[in-house]
C-alpha cells in the first residue's frame, strides 16, 4: 500500500511537470521545476 502511495505521488509531480515543460518554453520549466522542488 505504501509503494503504491508514493507511486501515485511520483508519478503526480513528475508528469505535470514534464508535459508542461514539453509545451512550453525552457524558462518556464525551469521555473515550475525549481518551484516543485522547493515545495517537495
Amino acid at each position: 500500500m505504501g509503494s503504491k502511495v508514493w507511486g501515485w505521488m511520483v508519478i503526480h509531480w513528475t508528469t505535470p511537470i514534464y508535459l508542461v515543460g514539453f509545451v512550453a518554453n525552457d524558462d518556464f520549466y525551469s521555473q515550475k521545476l525549481v518551484f516543485a522542488r522547493t515545495t517537495l
